[in-house]
């Protein structure tokens, strides 16, 4: 009986885990020193998306929000910026952030991303 309860409980956080990422899809950003890139973010409505900010040779000092999306909301908790729309709302929604860092050598180092956000009912 022990062995059918860990079994159950192992395919309960299995199938969550697998229903939470098919919430969202961020494929890999790559940022350049000094530059703002284009991101892309594909996520259900109304379903928290976020994106992992990763250092690069330096150390990470601080990442802010540059713009805020018109048809949800996106903040910065730690390492992650995550974007969550309006319920209901299906479309292409945008927001920017900054990565404020620093290179191998200690030199300052800014990131921009410019997102936009593919907002659908199911992907």
């Amino acid at each position: 009986m022990m062995k059918l309860a860990v079994l159950s409980c192992v395919l309960t956080v299995a199938l969550s885990a697998g229903a939470r990422a098919a919430d969202c899809v961020v494929p890999s950003i790559r940022t350049l020193e000094n530059q703002t890139v284009q991101g892309h973010m594909y996520a259900k409505t109304g379903r928290r998306c976020s994106i992992m900010v990763l250092g690069s040779r330096g150390p990470m000092v601080s990442v802010r929000l540059l713009s805020s999306p018109s048809h949800g909301a996106a903040t910065v908790q730690g390492q992650h910026v995550v974007y969550r729309s309006s319920p209901g709302f299906v479309g292409e929604d945008h927001f920017a952030y900054v990565r404020h860092g620093a290179d191998a050598l200690n030199r300052p180092v800014t990131k921009g991303v410019e997102v936009t956000v593919h907002v659908s009912e199911q992907l």
